[in-house]
């Protein structure tokens, strides 16, 4: 009996040992003056001791360049993209414990820049996930900014203030309607034979409910005010409100290429969108990181393109992909990983039908000739599997060597194979049959074409000879967009389909591609700073129309403030509630010739998480959308935000963002605001993180002299904002 107890704690034991993991700390170094760089270290610990081919895969999306102050045992490598490995180099001088300190240049805005989404693999045993910790430097104090930010004098919203706000509301009397039997699918509405803006519709409520429209998207739309309205109230105030949007385009453009949505996360989304009366679903189907729209004739762009994986050792020394790159997926055929996940065509067909019945049209987003990668991937993998060289994506003599904004390579597609366009001629006749399936003819597709690295085609023996045949002194850039767009444009007007894509596919065109896209480019959506307005400016003047999709304000990935716990981007932020509604369609410093070249505004997600990076937010884009220039103030927009749309999200589940409590000290007492109605404002004395069980804010509160830093939190709705600090 006592040889098996003894067997049993050895193979317990044994077991134990074999399923150790390292862990790994990262600490945030601050800015070294002299070198001008910032410092950070990396610890790694418990290594298994017999573990001596081990990797641990990270992604950082800062960590580009940078030098090494000091090393135990350990180096950072490259792999490609933002993709990074640390491996070992010698032995540490404390067994299973291997440090790096190193300085980078890049400033790291907030917790997305640090190091995330580790897996360590020893050989070839079968990877796993780890976790790191993140040891952050102090907060910096922002307590009295946030205050200010916060002081919006929120007054009392009546039903009838919603988001987007109507155009003109008009009391009639003191009477009062109930709307609490009125109901959208019984309502009757009065088409009327005038001459009104597209969406236009009346609504007459004196005790009875009459609406009017001028089509059928106005008649939808004043049944969506109503509801709306019905929402906050069935008691109201007979009025009489008339209202329609100023752009015929107000989208919302969805990132589902890296992270995909599931199919109900979509349908909220239109949803939501429905309420807040857009009508361009902008799918981002493809790029470099996922290909996720199903294409019958090549299952491989789903098959490889839409599947993930940590690489894999060589034999060599080093790593080879199997499918598109991760450095957090272990397997890519574990479908509860939402990277390996696409959409099939009964999906698409049955979103875009489910879109239309709300008056929103499905755009597909096929990104060419850059941010390719996983059609390339997938591509070459077709190609060796089939033998089949009709959609070869590059020249197999192709030496270029280049890397795109995002540290990409070898994800642009060679734009003088004529096997390039067989496969967008194939991709346009695929997107075109499930629209016809799902009865919502398609009419316009995107192309993408922003981001194409410096160089992607100086060593294509192909683009060369493109090259050769043009008039001496060409501009190269000219010859390769105008032919590229010219060869798009063919396979569009043979479909009777027009073409979109972000600002980049007019940048260097020739004349005559100019006055072809005006005819047959239905819009450019502008991304860029407002320095870069001259862009659209120019697009404009050829005759082009422009969707504002300006990234310093409805980018909304990126992050909220400036406080470090915040996540999202930081390189066109920080995106706030009012940043969002200062959005102004016709900038006064760039004057447009032709302002109903300007179709509309779009608003854009480049992240997965909807409900935080979107809500509130977003709600000014919306508005925005529907109206030009704003019809209230934004201390109206803000109590109407917080006393009526917020319970509305609330109710649908939505978990919006949660901001900051506001911090300052005003005659040694401490004073707190909420950016919201509702919820505690939690404190510390201190550095210390504030819980829900820390103390309570609830009025000012004597503060002693030796107390030199405050540490706050607001929580709401059993969710909570980042920190708040107030140093003095």
């Amino acid at each position: 009996m006592k040889r098996i107890i003894f067997a049993f704690c050895v193979l317990v034991a044994l077991a134990s040992c074999k399923s150790q993991h390292p862990t790994v700390e990262w600490i945030e170094g601050s800015l070294d003056s002299k070198s001008g760089l910032y410092e950070h270290e990396f610890i790694v610990r418990g290594v298994p001791a017999d573990a001596t081919d081990w990797v641990i895969w990270f992604w950082s999306q800062t960590l580009t360049h940078y030098e090494v102050v000091e090393s135990d045992g350990l180096k950072i490598e490259l792999f490609k993209a933002r993709a990074h490995m640390l491996r070992p180099d010698g032995t540490p001088k404390v067994a299973g414990e291997y440090r790096i300190r190193y300085r980078s240049s890049a400033k790291l805005w907030n917790i997305s820049k640090f190091p995330i989404k580790l897996s360590y693999q020893n050989g070839t045993e079968k990877p796993v996930n780890i976790d790191i910790t993140h040891k952050m430097l102090p907060l910096r104090s922002d307590g009295e900014e946030v205050f200010a930010t916060n002081s919006v004098a929120i007054s009392e919203s009546k039903p009838e203030h919603i988001i987007p706000c109507p155009k003109s509301i008009v009391y009639e009397g003191e009477g009062v309607t109930d709307l609490s039997q009125w109901e959208r699918k019984s309502a009757k509405v009065e088409m009327l034979d005038e001459k009104h803006p597209e969406g236009w519709y009346r609504i007459t409520l004196n005790g009875e409910v009459k609406i009017e429209a001028a089509d059928e998207f106005g008649a939808y739309y004043a049944a969506t005010t109503l509801e709306n309205i019905k929402e906050n109230g069935t008691k109201v105030s007979n009025m009489v409100i008339e209202d329609y949007p100023d752009f015929d385009i107000r989208g919302f453009m969805m990132h589902v290429a890296s992270t995909h949505q599931t199919m109900d996360s979509l349908y909220r989304l239109v949803d939501l969108m429905a309420r807040y009366k857009l009508n361009v679903l902008h799918m981002h189907l493809t790029d470099d990181y996922g290909w996720r729209i199903e294409i019958d004739d090549i299952p491989d762009l789903t098959s490889v393109g839409a599947r993930t994986a940590i690489p894999q050792p060589d034999g060599k020394g080093w790593f080879t992909e199997e499918v598109i790159l991760s450095t957090s997926s272990l397997d890519k055929d574990d479908m509860s990983n939402p990277n390996n996940r696409h959409y099939t065509r009964e999906d698409y067909i049955a979103l875009v039908k489910y879109a239309a019945e709300r008056k929103i049209r499905i755009l597909p987003e096929i990104d060419f000739p850059g941010h390719s990668r996983a059609a390339v991937v997938a591509l070459r993998a077709y190609e060796r599997r089939t033998g089949d060289t009709r959609f070869t994506p590059t020249h197999k003599d192709d030496t270029s060597v280049f890397s795109s904004v995002q540290g990409v390579s070898d994800n642009t597609f060679d734009i003088a194979l004529e096997s390039t366009y067989n496969f967008i001629a194939l991709v346009f006749d695929n997107l075109i049959e499930m629209h016809n399936e799902a009865g919502v003819p398609l009419t316009e597709i995107h192309i993408g074409g922003d981001e194409v690295p410096e160089g992607a085609w100086i060593g294509s023996p192909a683009c060369q000879a493109l090259l050769a045949q043009s008039p001496k002194g060409s501009d190269e850039k000219e010859v390769f967009y105008s032919y590229f767009i010219n060869k798009v444009l063919d396979i569009a007007e043979a479909r009777n389909i027009k073409i979109c894509g972000w600002h980049e596919i007019v940048e260097h065109l020739d004349k005559t591609t100019w006055k072809r896209m005006a005819d047959h480019c239905a819009w450019i959506n502008f991304w860029g700073f407002d320095r870069m307005l001259p862009i659209a400016q120019k697009a404009v003047e050829n005759g082009i129309n422009v969707v504002l999709s300006n990234c310093q304000t409805t980018y909304l990935e990126e992050m909220y403030t400036l406080n470090e716990q915040e996540s999202g981007n930081g390189w066109a932020g920080p995106i706030d509630i009012k940043t969002a509604f200062s959005l102004d369609p016709f900038n006064p410093a760039y004057p447009y010739k032709d302002k109903s070249r300007i179709l509309g505004v779009q608003t854009q997600l480049w992240h997965s998480k909807i409900d935080h990076f979107v809500f509130p937010k977003g709600l000014g884009n919306f508005d925005r959308g529907w109206n030009a220039a704003p019809q209230c103030s934004y201390d109206h927009y803000y109590s109407t935000l917080v006393n009526n749309e917020l319970p509305s999200l609330e109710r649908r589940g939505v978990k919006y963002h949660i901001p900051q409590p506001g911090l300052k000290i005003e005659n040694g007492k401490l004073i707190a605001n909420a950016p919201f109605k509702g919820g505690e404002i939690r404190y510390t004395l201190s550095e210390q993180t504030p819980t829900s069980k820390s103390a309570l804010w609830s009025a000012p509160v004597e503060i002693s002299d030796d107390v030199k830093v405050i540490s706050a939190r607001y929580f709401k709705d059993g969710r909570e904002s980042v920190t708040t600090t107030l140093r003095r």
